[in-house]
């Protein structure tokens, strides 16, 4: 009988804006996405780039948003992200969560301490350049670099997923037919209960 080893959550698209630490890119777990985290930030600073939400094709996501990383200003994950999964977990929780997994658009997965500046994205996103001729989803970008990592990760091992569909167009039908999910009907699509079971799962750790 295999053991739950990795539980695989969203980020969130609500942020703490609270002041924070200096932190680098190259700080983040998981030294198999830096050449994938590498390119995407170099683009998400980048003029010549913009992201464009998939709902509304004409409206450049970050017109009116600074596209700077401030890495003088990190926060860890589990603190900058605010959503509803995020706010029902106890802090002390945290510290048990070695098994937890992030998603997240731009640095594709972490861990709930690592840290990490405010930054405005979502997996559906497209990267466009006219001038270097790119049209792609993010979550293309990052499937197969992900696909990899949860492969090595999970080998041999149980992972439950709690993501929300978003952030499950990052992973292929086989990556995400591998994942199972909590014997429980969710009460919502929002991510409350979600957020209570993996506050009680941390807590009975």
């Amino acid at each position: 009988m295999k053991t739950v080893e990795n539980i695989i959550i969203s980020c969130s698209s609500q942020k703490s804006k609270e002041p924070g630490i200096k932190a680098k890119l190259a700080d983040l777990s998981f030294d198999q996405l830096s050449e994938t985290r590498n390119y995407l930030a170099e683009r998400y600073i980048d003029p010549d780039y913009h992201f464009i939400s998939d709902r509304r094709l004409n409206t450049v996501r970050h017109r009116n948003i600074s596209r700077c990383l401030e890495w003088n200003n990190c926060l860890p994950a589990h603190s900058r992200y605010t959503g509803k999964v995020f706010s029902h977990i106890q802090n002390q929780n945290w510290l048990k969560a070695h098994n937890v997994l992030i998603v997240s658009p731009l640095f594709g997965i972490i861990k709930p301490g690592d840290k990490i500046p405010n930054y405005n994205l979502q997996m559906s996103d497209l990267l466009v350049s006219k001038k270097h001729n790119i049209n792609i989803p993010i979550w293309r970008i990052w499937r197969p670099v992900l696909d990899e990592l949860i492969h090595e990760l999970s080998d041999g091992k149980t992972t439950f997923s709690l993501l929300f569909n978003s952030c499950t167009r990052g992973f292929s039908v086989d990556t995400r037919n591998s994942f199972e999910s909590p014997v429980i009907q969710w009460r919502d699509n929002y991510g409350h209960h979600k957020g209570e079971w993996l506050n009680d799962y941390l807590s009975n750790r």
